[in-house]
């Protein structure tokens, strides 16, 4: 028997070459605006908000996620509700507990810039 013969090669698009894409070129940075992060750093531990006795005896739960505005020194600017458990007093006490972190300053290259990010907070009973 012959031995076995590999199988051709798949042919490219008919004749089609594709150049190289040129990149535009990349709009300069705003040092002013905030830079959008997907993980934050704490200074000490992550806040841990309190769970409210009122919202214990109703049964509430949920997860409330808080956007966060940090300054180039770590602190919070500004804390609002992205996305409500649908039960305000999980919401205040989420804030309250972003509020009081303290951040690691967010940097690139050597220089620190405000910070945007979104900060999850589970109520689970």
């Amino acid at each position: 028997p012959a031995p076995a013969k590999p199988a051709p090669a798949a042919a490219g698009p008919s004749g089609q070459e594709t150049a190289p894409v040129a990149k535009a070129p990349s709009a300069p940075v705003d040092p002013d605006r905030p830079r959008v992060i997907g993980k934050v750093d704490y200074v000490g531990k992550r806040p841990s908000p309190v769970y409210p006795r009122m919202s214990q005896r109703r049964g509430e739960q949920g997860r409330v996620i808080v956007r966060v505005l940090i300054s180039p020194e770590g602190r919070v600017l500004n804390a609002t509700v992205q996305r409500s458990s649908g039960h305000d007093r999980l919401d205040a006490e989420a804030i309250k507990a972003v509020r009081s972190a303290r951040f690691k300053p967010y940097t690139e290259n050597g220089h620190a810039y405000r910070a945007m990010a979104d900060i999850p907070f589970d109520f689970v009973l």
